[in-house]
């Protein structure tokens, strides 16, 4: 998905609460911190579904 995205000139965002910012940006995008950062986005893909992360967009 990442991949395909980028051919297309998108710039690609990851967070997730139970990764190292390492581990993220190995998928090829740029790890986020926090989910609150303030980056004008066109569009979020939700691709987890582990407690933890439910409950930070809760």
């Amino acid at each position: 998905m990442v991949k395909e995205l980028k051919e297309f000139g998108v710039d690609a965002y990851g967070y997730d609460p139970l990764l190292s910012k390492e581990e993220i940006e190995g998928f090829g995008v740029k790890a986020l911190d926090i989910l609150g950062v303030k980056i004008k986005m066109d569009g979020v893909i939700v691709a987890v579904a582990h407690d933890k992360f439910k409950k930070t967009l809760s």
